[in-house]
């Protein structure tokens, strides 16, 4: 968590690591504790962390986790239920 200046750190949910914002408490978490260790003398490192959020609109659960590919820039395969009220959603990339 060592930002291109020496000895200064920078962690919390609105540090961009790898050109990701996570924008979530895990992740703020995670890095805190990253930064800590290292400022404290140690060699920790920050390899990311999955980004998920739950909330409840208008009394319905949602639920997502992962690259939820907003931008549409993924091939996906979509699923959808009528009577159940859900969807699935999984985004791939086709070059490895």
């Amino acid at each position: 968590m060592e930002t291109g200046i020496p000895d200064i750190y920078a962690a919390g949910d609105l540090i961009q690591h790898n050109s990701i914002f996570y924008g979530i408490w895990p992740a703020a978490e995670k890095q805190g504790e990253v930064a800590g260790i290292n400022m404290a003398g140690g060699n920790s490192e920050y390899h990311g962390t999955i980004i998920s959020n739950t909330l409840k609109v208008a009394g319905i659960d949602i639920c997502a986790a992962g690259d939820i590919d907003a931008e549409a820039q993924k091939d996906s395969i979509l699923f959808k239920d009528a009577e159940i009220i859900y969807t699935k959603k999984w985004c791939f990339s086709m070059t490895p």
